[in-house]
């Protein structure tokens, strides 16, 4: 699972600028003559695409449009054709090390020879990436900016309905252990904490994942940033990190004012306050104890007695619990650490640390959401009930705005007298 976060490409994410796809800066791909560098794979792949756009263009398709680009899913089929490739060159390994030369994945894409970039379909009820190559191969450098642009601005009906359906179904934690799925095993087969696992990065990630099968995932990390710059313009998701973000909820509520369902929000704080729980104690027993503080040791034990051992059904992540191990974690002396082990360790508590604070932040401002997502209800309600008044008693509908709040559960009283100018604003009706 170590592959997967990194696959991902946070890093990058974390370090670009939001750009509207209406205005990208160039970027290029560079003709390859002599196909320097490049496997027998490689190069037939950059055959298929040279004629693939010249049929394109002899169609007079001027325009671009992914349709008319070559997908990935084609690419077998396109290259049992070469009888001069072997099987062992048709393979998905030896495509997967084809494509990774196309796109100059070891100096990230500044000599690139083709551009890879999804686009996203309906297929029946699900919703599929499908993985478009290109590679004009016309003059000596080709700007791919309208590529992305094209393919992207394709997916935008797609991604509204995959961010709409989220925000209505918010994915529950496992409520014995909603941590687990962020512990892995890394690459030296030590259990691992990989807190962004949870982000809604690695979420679309691999929905796009799929879209690389049977070949191996190459980050798409121009997508995932077109995505996020969409999303967060249109108010879909909520910022934690440059490169952590989360589904902004619709707050659905119970006639007694309680959640429907548990808020995103809370969904990430338990389950990061659970991973980071499992991860932290096991390694700062390890660390404390082999460096011989003793007393940091008892402290740990103390935290476990408090906080593990007698801790009542419930509250297993209460604030009071994880603002305790952010304190065991943030006073243990890891600048002291030396080794590879040590270093790790206090990258990924920290970072862990980072998300969990932030999570807490946001979580005190649910009130204020909830509230909010209270008078947006209210405001529907009246609206339904002025249609169906108007309709069954053909005169104006009257109503208090007063009354209408207090019967709504809204408990700030101090906002009364501004909603209710905004009902007045809002519903230009007979009140009473």
């Amino acid at each position: 699972m170590e592959s997967n976060e990194q696959n991902i490409s946070f890093e990058e994410l974390a370090e670009s600028k939001p750009t509207e796809i209406q205005s990208l800066a160039p970027d290029y791909i560079f003709l390859n003559e002599g196909a320097v560098g490049l496997s027998a794979t490689a190069r037939c792949i950059l055959d298929e695409l040279r004629d693939w756009h010249k049929k394109t263009e002899k169609h007079g398709s001027k325009s671009i449009h992914p349709s008319y680009l070559l997908t990935l899913d084609k690419l077998a089929e396109l290259l049992n054709k070469y009888r001069n490739l072997s099987e062992q060159a048709k393979s998905p390994p030896s495509v997967d090390l084809a494509l990774r030369q196309l796109v100059d994945y070891e100096k990230k894409g500044k000599n690139k020879s083709a551009y890879i970039y999804p686009f996203l379909v309906r297929n029946g009820a699900k919703i599929q990436a499908r993985i478009a190559i290109a590679s004009p191969q016309k003059e000596a450098k080709t700007d791919v900016s309208p590529y992305r642009a094209a393919c992207f601005e394709f997916s935008e009906e797609m991604v509204d309905l995959i961010l709409q359906n989220r925000a209505k179904k918010p994915k529950l934690p496992d409520e014995n252990s909603p941590g687990a799925f962020l512990l892995h095993k890394n690459k030296a087969g030590k259990n691992w904490l990989f807190p962004k696992l949870a982000s809604l990065e690695a979420e679309f990630s691999t929905l796009l994942k799929r879209g690389f099968q049977p070949y191996s995932y190459i980050p798409m990390t121009d997508f995932l940033r077109d995505f996020l710059t969409y999303a967060t313009k249109k108010n879909y998701v909520m910022k934690i990190l440059p490169d952590y973000h989360i589904i902004l909820d619709d707050l659905q509520l119970n006639p007694d004012g309680s959640y429907v369902n548990q808020p995103e929000i809370i969904a990430h704080y338990r389950c990061q306050a659970d991973a980071l729980e499992k991860f932290a104690i096991p390694y700062l027993k390890e660390l404390s104890g082999r460096a011989g503080y003793e007393l940091f040791g008892r402290r740990i034990a103390e935290f476990e007695q408090t906080h593990i051992q007698t801790v009542e059904p419930g509250k297993k992540q209460n604030g009071e619990k994880v603002k305790a191990l952010i304190s065991l974690i943030n006073d243990y002396p890891f600048e002291r650490e030396t080794d590879e082990l040590g270093k790790k360790v206090s990258e990924t508590c920290k970072l862990s640390v980072q998300i969990i604070s932030k999570l807490m932040e946001e979580k005190e401002k649910l009130v204020q959401r909830k509230e909010e997502s209270v008078f947006k209800s209210l405001k529907s309600k009246i609206l339904h009930k002025i249609g169906e008044h108007t309709l069954q008693e053909q005169t104006l509908y009257s109503f208090s705005p007063e009354q209408k709040l207090k019967s709504s559960g809204l408990s700030d009283v101090i906002r009364y007298p501004a909603l209710v100018d905004e009902l007045k604003r809002r519903f230009l009706i007979n009140m009473e």
